[in-house]
């Protein structure tokens, strides 16, 4: 079924008109050459940076006494901080030229890597218990873990959707083009979704109830060079068998998300999969096939996932140097790969071997 934009909805611009009232019938205003990269650079710059939120997103809003802060995903003093080599991260990171989306790495400061402004000074201080103890695998630490990933990409999401929303307003002519009206619905859906996740998460900090979040926790025995903070919607269990349909836009079948962080931490490394208790019977195979894997076949499956579905991850630079231009090569075709349709080929199998190993410091060590 096409896809389209009916006159009496409100306009994706983001305004309060209908759309029949609003960009219907609108000219394209934008004057960014798309063929000089430094131009089409800017007008990105511009358009991600008009696009930021800055809200808190703990339930109790109206007790908020600070500023939003740039809130930290994965945990500053304990983590990227030991990951850095002066203070600095390496991230992988698209960039956007008029020969297409291209993947690289930059250097980040630990200041400010895996930031987001979603909690202002007062409540990201929910995070102490695990900002400031070591990690047990305690129910509330578990919560907390995936309380943070759902926070950060519910925000990521939110922004996208600004993003999006601020181009309508500049080229409403793209409304008129059936991919980027599908990405539109999407992002609607992602939203009911986490308005529903949102709920729970809330009700359960009210009432201290940690029991909302199941966990799988993977210990291993030594420390990785990379630390990870995600919530995604696996698309495929280990043997390809399908589990969310991100393709689907009916608003009536929720998505269900795994909230993913991994991270070293005195001499070890702690890989945490966390999802809703509702959620248990959904994943429940699934978990068990990652139980039943090897050693090494459980690190190549999080290998492949971590790059097939996660950007907020940092790397030891480091440890990044011991990559061959070949396996950095490749790991790039896996970021770009996820933005075109060879995506779903990808992901459906996560076992296969890859030509790059995030891990192979790791290798023989999970326990």
């Amino acid at each position: 079924m096409k896809v389209k934009i009916g006159r009496n909805e409100p306009c994706p611009c983001g305004s309060t008109k209908k759309y029949k009232n609003c960009c219907i019938d609108k000219q394209d205003t934008s004057s960014i050459n798309i063929s000089d990269d430094m131009e089409l650079k800017k007008g990105l710059d511009k358009l991600m940076k008009d696009s930021r939120i800055k809200q808190c997103l703990h339930p109790q809003q109206n007790e908020c006494s600070e500023d939003i802060i740039k809130a930290h995903s994965i945990q500053n003093n304990g983590i990227l901080s030991k990951l850095s080599d002066n203070g600095k991260l390496i991230v992988i990171k698209p960039t956007v030229s008029k020969e297409g989306i291209s993947f690289g790495t930059e250097y980040k400061g630990r200041k400010i890597a895996s930031t987001f402004t979603g909690f202002c000074g007062k409540h990201d201080k929910i995070f102490s218990e695990i900002e400031n103890k070591p990690f047990k695998g305690e129910a509330k630490q578990n919560f907390l873990l995936a309380y943070r990933a759902f926070a950060f990409e519910a925000h990521k999401k939110a922004e996208a959707l600004n993003v999006f929303r601020g181009t309508v307003s500049q080229k409403p002519s793209i409304l008129k083009t059936e991919e980027f009206l599908t990405q539109y619905r999407s992002y609607q859906a992602a939203i009911v979704d986490i308005e529903h996740q949102k709920k729970i998460f809330d009700q359960a900090i009210l009432t201290d109830d940690y029991s909302v979040v199941e966990s799988y926790i993977v210990e291993m025995g030594a420390e990785a060079n990379i630390a990870v903070c995600s919530s995604v919607h696996l698309e495929y269990d280990l043997l390809g068998n399908p589990l969310n349909d991100v393709t689907s836009l009916n608003t009536d079948e929720t998505l269900k998300p795994l909230m993913f962080n991994l991270f070293p931490q005195d001499g070890k490394t702690f890989a945490v999969l966390s999802w809703m208790s509702e959620d248990n019977e959904f994943f429940k195979e699934f978990i068990n096939q990652l139980r039943q894997l090897d050693k090494n076949s459980l690190l190549q499956y999080l290998n492949n996932f971590i790059v097939s579905y996660i950007e907020n991850f940092y790397i030891n630079p480091t440890y990044w140097d011991t990559f061959s231009t070949t396996e950095k090569n490749a790991l790039y075709r896996y970021f770009k790969e996820d933005v075109t349709l060879m995506r779903f080929h990808q992901k459906r199998n996560l076992m296969k071997s890859s030509k790059f190993d995030l891990f192979k410091n790791l290798k023989e060590q999970v326990i």
